[in-house]
């Protein structure tokens, strides 16, 4: 009975710590840590399919953001109509810019980052 108890305490103990540790990773990001929180509406300034890069601005021109990312993409047809496939698979690196120069802590909301993969996909579609 003794050992029973035991088991269940150590079980018990390993759940709330497993619980407080999902809760922690699921949590909000703290944002006072970053200077600066970019966010959206962007607009595609260029995009270079070679490279797989893209050069955004806010649309108050007040930051630019310079982002590479990996993706499939190719133009296809079956003699009568011709359509464009475009999968961003991940964004691998985003730098900010003001007018100063690089910024180092910078933030970006979670739903601005889908709207930055919905952006470079349409914007890669229409120069295939």
């Amino acid at each position: 009975m003794n050992a029973n108890s035991k088991l269940f305490k150590a079980a018990g103990a390993t759940a709330l710590g497993a619980f407080l540790a999902t809760a922690y990773a699921f949590a909000p990001q703290d944002i006072s840590q970053h200077e600066i929180v970019i966010s959206a509406p962007f607009k595609v300034e260029s995009i270079d399919l070679a490279h797989n890069k893209v050069d955004l601005l806010t649309t108050n021109e007040e930051y630019a953001l310079e982002v590479e990312f990996e993706a499939e993409f190719f133009k296809d047809g079956n003699g009568f109509s011709t359509w464009n496939e475009v999968n961003v698979e991940s964004l691998k690196e985003i730098k900010a810019y003001n007018e100063d120069g690089e910024i180092e802590n910078f933030y970006i909301p979670r739903e601005d980052i889908s709207n930055i993969v919905a952006l470079v996909e349409t914007s890669v579609k229409e120069r295939l």
